[in-house]
């Protein structure tokens, strides 16, 4: 049997070949050092499932960039008379393995 430093215990049902592993560490390392290098700038995401977001990066850790949005950002508007819970800003997690393009605005 091939050693395989990605094989896990039990029979896999999927299993990403290991150079494609390295690629993939390689870009998310690159979409870590792109965003902690913009730290409250104002930008615009697109993540691979097409999701379009426009926020401020507030922080960034190994797992995910976290952007501060606008009501209204792909949420639906609130009545703050009917919501007691209303917050102006919302802090969204992003996966960085699902960032597609980050922009400056």
């Amino acid at each position: 049997m091939m050693n395989n430093p990605y094989m896990t215990a039990g029979q896999p049902v999927y299993q990403l070949e290991p150079e494609k592993a390295d690629w993939l560490k390689q870009l998310h390392g690159e979409a870590f050092d792109s965003c902690s290098k913009h730290i409250g700038k104002y930008v615009r995401v697109l993540t691979i499932t097409g999701m379009q977001v426009e926020g401020t990066i507030v922080h960034v850790d190994p797992t995910h960039v976290y952007i501060q949005v606008s009501q209204g950002q792909g949420y639906p508007q609130m009545n703050r008379a009917f919501n007691p819970f209303f917050y102006n800003d919302i802090i969204l997690p992003l996966v960085l393995y699902n960032l597609l393009v980050i922009s400056l605005l």
